[in-house]
């Protein structure tokens, strides 16, 4: 293959690799399995006498819109076929304590067929914590509990008046704020160890929590320390009845069913913009709190079924300065081979050219040389003549004289007529 053909396939090659590299990549933050739409729409509902809000959650939510560019809508209306289409997750909060509005089979049958459409759910809810400085954000799970029933029945919450204390781990001197470390994590899971690209692993927690019974194969991601134990209030006289201590309690579990992935959390208060008492800090900014709401969030939103049709459009200013770019660079790139090949070509003629003198010098050579002999060998043939004749001359000469000499000497054969007549 000569360098013209050479560098013509190099620089091919390269326009072939800047293409398929746009034409795979997402401009979105992170690339992602597929979304239903160019980037993802969370639900966040606050229509079923949530016992915390969106208000309260201002953080968590904000962390969506920066890290995945994600759009949160707020529902203020009951779930329909209608208003979770097109979604990809849905936040659904335990109502308060004293909520008298349960979910309706319609709105079931929604979220049976939002899951089976792909779309990831997130269950959150608070333990019962009957006090003047936390009652209003305590949850009702029987009705959380009720509206996973059908779609998600392995995952279900503890009645609604259980909190969990530890007299062995816990922090800012009150036994129902737990700590958490890796021996309560299922450590090989990702919403523990984060995904490698974009996610950090989880090392240490902070909560306020009820407990969750999984069964089937719903996935025990976060339990708690084997020394916890948890009270029970009443609704007569809001006392408190301790039951004592329990080994087998969770915290988070993650399950995938229909298609789709759900995670329940029975302490969503963990992702809140609510001051910790006894500290100057929100219950979010607590130890890794916020980075495990990063970590669940990618869970169930990189985990989602993928369309290997889908192809994400990159945003018209990105899309044209990566043009732009792609085109510099073949530029500069095209300018190099160029170069490179002018350069390789003009010394492939010079090569070509001294080729060529060399050659023609051997040949002047040679036919000098064969000049020389021809005319050498007349000039040798004249002098051989020249010799050749003389020495034929002298020759007769020689034998001219020898004759001569040879008739003086020799007499007569015979007499001539008169003179044998003379004689007689």
């Amino acid at each position: 293959m000569n360098s013209k053909k050479f560098y013509t396939t190099m620089f091919v090659i390269a326009l072939l690799a800047i293409v398929i590299q746009m034409s795979f990549t997402s401009t979105g933050t992170y690339e992602t399995a597929g979304f239903k739409g160019e980037k993802p729409i969370v639900i966040f509902d606050i229509a079923h006498q949530t016992s915390f809000n969106n208000t309260h959650m201002q953080s968590a939510l904000a962390l969506l819109e920066t890290k995945y560019d994600a759009e949160i809508i707020v529902n203020e209306d009951n779930f329909t076929l209608t208003n979770l289409r097109g979604a990809d997750l849905l936040i659904l909060s335990a109502p308060y304590y004293l909520a008298r509005n349960p979910y309706s089979d319609l709105e079931k049958l929604a979220l049976t067929e939002f899951i089976q459409d792909s779309g990831s759910v997130l269950f959150m809810a608070n333990p019962f914590i009957f006090e003047d400085s936390m009652r209003n954000f305590t949850s009702h799970t029987n009705y959380l509990n009720s509206m996973m029933d059908g779609t998600y029945g392995e995952l279900s919450f503890q009645p609604r008046n259980t909190l969990m204390l530890n007299d062995f781990s816990y922090r800012y001197d009150d036994q129902r704020f737990i700590y958490l470390n890796s021996s309560d994590f299922d450590t090989k899971h990702s919403i523990i160890t984060g995904n490698s690209e974009i996610d950090e692993a989880i090392d240490e927690l902070l909560t306020i929590t009820t407990s969750i019974s999984a069964t089937g194969s719903s996935e025990r991601i976060i339990t708690v320390p084997e020394t916890s134990y948890y009270l029970e209030y009443t609704d007569e006289n809001t006392s408190s009845i301790p039951v004592g201590a329990v080994s087998d309690h969770t915290i988070l579990n993650a399950n995938e069913k229909y298609g789709g992935r759900a995670i329940s959390i029975c302490s969503g208060i963990m992702f809140s913009d609510i001051e910790i008492i006894g500290a100057n800090m929100t219950w979010f900014e607590a130890y890794d709190n916020a980075q495990l709401w990063e970590n669940l969030i990618s869970w169930l939103f990189f985990k989602l079924p993928v369309n290997p049709q889908s192809n994400p459009v990159p945003d018209f200013w990105v899309f044209t300065l990566s043009i732009l770019g792609g085109f510099l660079v073949l530029m500069v790139f095209g300018l190099i081979l160029f170069t490179a090949g002018k350069e390789t070509k003009r010394v492939e003629v010079s090569d070509a050219l001294q080729k060529i003198r060399e050659k023609d010098s051997r040949r002047k050579s040679e036919e000098k040389e064969i000049e020389e002999a021809f005319y050498a060998e007349d000039e040798v043939d004249e002098d051989v003549i020249e010799e050749e004749e003389e020495l034929v001359e002298e020759v007769k000469e020689v034998d001219m004289k020898s004759i001569s000499d040879e008739v003086k000497k020799k007499p007569p054969k015979s007499r001539s007529r008169s003179d044998r007549r003379r004689n007689d």
